[in-house]
């Protein structure tokens, strides 16, 4: 028998072989290819959404046939309900913080008015107290008794006075009138 003919069915099954494994190899290849892109696209998707979280934009779910994506999708569109919901508190922080120091700096002014009308009101009455001072004091004929009642008047006036300025110079201040 010669000897090609001995080994034709030997030389046939390396080839089959051979053609399997080539083949199986191909296929493995445009397998690992197909799902490299496919993971490549969701990972990019993920990518862009980590983009929008840093963005304070929405996010939406990552539609993908991996579960480790899919997670991670969650968790950043978890991430960016609660970024939203930080950035609402935030604000309405924000707001009541403006709406107390509207009512604190009203109150203030209300302050301001309220002292200097009070000194304009205790000037009053110490002027005339002040102007019957004196006229008591050029009376003929006062008694010693009479004159050291009059002098603790006139001093007691005389401190009411400088508090009544001083409180007028600090409701000038702070409405900056000086």
């Amino acid at each position: 028998m010669p000897v090609a003919e001995a080994y034709a069915p030997a030389v046939r099954s390396v080839a089959l072989v051979s053609l399997a494994i080539a083949l199986s190899l191909g296929f493995g290849i445009l397998s690992a290819s197909f799902l490299a892109r496919r993971i490549n696209q969701s990972m990019a998707r993920l990518r862009d959404a980590a983009r929008h979280l840093g963005e304070a934009r929405r996010i939406e779910p990552v539609p993908s046939d991996v579960m480790e994506i899919r997670e991670v999708a969650q968790a950043l569109a978890d991430a960016g309900t609660g970024l939203s919901k930080a950035g609402l508190e935030r604000d309405q922080l924000l707001q009541r913080e403006k709406e107390a120091r509207d009512v604190a700096e009203a109150a203030n002014r209300a302050k301001d008015q309220f002292l200097a009308m009070l000194g304009h009101e205790l000037r009053n009455p110490l002027a005339a107290l002040s102007n019957a001072v004196h006229v008591v004091e050029n009376a003929p004929a006062a008694e010693s008794g009479q004159k050291r009642t009059l002098e603790v008047i006139r001093r007691q006036v005389a401190h009411l006075t400088r508090l009544t300025d001083d409180l007028l110079d600090v409701a000038r201040v702070q409405m900056n009138k000086i």
